[in-house]
């Protein structure tokens, strides 16, 4: 099953997002949250597709949000998901992140949900 995120920030950038996979895809879909550093934006991505890229401007300069370069404080885990054919585990915390819009430290995620 996977999660519902919702990103927030102070300067009012917010967007949700549905992460991980669901129990008829999981082999084959992971959605997770990534950062292109070519149009600054906060994209998702399937990390099981080959030849990853940015949805929104197709440049390959993406960075998964679990980097340590696009959090600081880290906290409380809110997302996570392992992969056994990827030999990692993504995880998302209720720390600050580097925020699309404002360029700040201060956007955070929060699960709101799940997805199936």
């Amino acid at each position: 099953m996977g999660g519902i995120v919702k990103a927030f920030c102070p300067c009012g950038y917010e967007k949700n997002m549905r992460l991980g996979g669901s129990i008829s895809n999981f082999k084959s879909y992971c959605n997770f949250p990534f950062y292109c550093r070519d149009c600054s934006a906060l994209v998702e991505i399937n990390i099981l597709e080959q030849n990853t890229k940015c949805p929104q401007c197709s440049h390959v300069n993406i960075l998964a949000y679990d980097e340590k370069c696009l959090c600081i404080h880290s906290g409380i885990e809110i997302f996570s998901w392992k992969f056994k054919v990827v030999g990692r585990e993504l995880i998302l915390t209720d720390g600050r992140y580097l925020c699309p819009c404002c360029s700040k430290f201060a956007m955070s995620f929060k699960n709101i949900g799940a997805w199936e």
